[in-house]
């Protein structure tokens, strides 16, 4: 379980959080939506320990493994694919899988430079399941995907995370809906 108590988060005079409390059950699945600048990619370095709360407490369990896809992919880009995706986990066999399953298949020596948007949006999310993390982190996780590959990337994230918490952050529910426990929705800050 992740708990966020009485969290406040600003940057300069411009407060994104104020007195935020919430508990991610740990197992569940949340969609986390709310207009842009209301402090969902705060909500999520906070997580992750990126940052630190002005005040309030952010626990996560000792030893919980968690894995996030950032809104910019993070991939090293002198690295091929499979050596991008291969740093999570050495399973040569278990990354060709998972780059299979979001229609990578032919890309593995690849770099970086060469793959479209999407594609490497795709590789970011290979290399954060290939972790098997206990919690997964997402910020707009399908972002230059279209409508199908939304789908099968959402089918696989839900299908390999089951019975793990997964927290996506996203303007765009339709992907997640199906699979989503709970959908949190922040609202802005009063400055």
């Amino acid at each position: 379980m992740i708990r966020l108590e009485n969290v406040s988060k600003a940057f300069g005079e411009k407060a994104v959080l104020a007195g935020f409390s919430f508990t991610f059950e740990e197992g569940k699945r949340y969609a986390v939506t709310g207009p842009s600048g209301v402090g969902k990619t705060t909500l999520l370095r906070l997580i992750c320990g990126l940052i630190r709360p002005d005040s309030g407490s952010v626990e996560v369990p000792e030893g919980t493994r968690v894995r996030a896809v950032f809104q910019e992919d993070r991939l090293l880009p002198w690295k091929t694919v499979l050596e991008n995706v291969r740093l999570e986990n050495g399973d040569e066999a278990h990354v060709r899988e998972l780059l299979s399953a979001l229609g990578l298949e032919g890309e593995e020596g690849s770099l970086p430079k060469s793959l479209s948007g999407g594609m490497s949006r795709r590789v970011a999310i290979a290399r954060a399941l290939c972790a098997e993390p206990d919690v997964l982190l997402l910020d707009e996780p399908f972002n230059g995907l279209d409508d199908g590959m939304k789908a099968r990337a959402a089918a696989l994230i839900f299908g390999r995370m089951k019975g793990k918490t997964v927290i996506v952050i996203t303007h765009d529910t339709a992907p997640v809906a199906e699979y989503a426990d709970e959908t949190l929705t922040l609202q802005p800050v009063e400055n």
